[in-house]
């Protein structure tokens, strides 16, 4: 088996701590359930971190539940999602079926300009024997 994988991107731009709700579309502005999910931040202040969140269809508790990113630090409870550093770090997922989400949330843990580099999409199992069937140029 070979693995194939239809790349998305997008760029989103925070400059609040709030969560802001991101849909991951097609290029027709469908929101794509995704199965991978990367996501990179570059911004103002050197210190701050930010978390990645999703609505994924099997998740007990919603992303609205969540506490603020600032206040995750010691918290005796986990959040579906990830954290990274600004400017050093990439939160990425590659999830099963049955949770591909269709929005991510973002949010940073101090206020300034940041902007995030989200790259998205469906990896699947691909067929050796239907490559035979595509065009290999001249």
């Amino acid at each position: 088996m070979e693995t194939q994988f239809r790349p998305y991107g997008m760029v989103a731009t925070l400059s609040t701590t709030d969560s802001s709700a991101i849909v991951l579309t097609d290029t027709a502005g469908s929101a794509l359930k995704c199965n991978f999910i990367s996501v990179e931040a570059s911004g103002e202040n050197p210190d701050a971190f930010f978390r990645v969140g999703m609505d994924a269809n099997s998740q007990a508790t919603p992303a609205a539940n969540y506490v603020a990113t600032s206040a995750s630090i010691g918290s005796t409870s986990g959040v579906i999602g990830g954290y990274a550093s600004v400017n050093k770090g990439v939160v990425e997922f590659l999830l099963a079926d049955g949770d591909r989400p269709s929005t991510i949330h973002l949010q940073l843990d101090e206020a300034g300009a940041c902007n995030f580099f989200i790259n998205y999409g469906q990896i699947q199992h691909g067929s050796g024997l239907r490559d035979n069937n595509r065009p290999n140029g001249n």
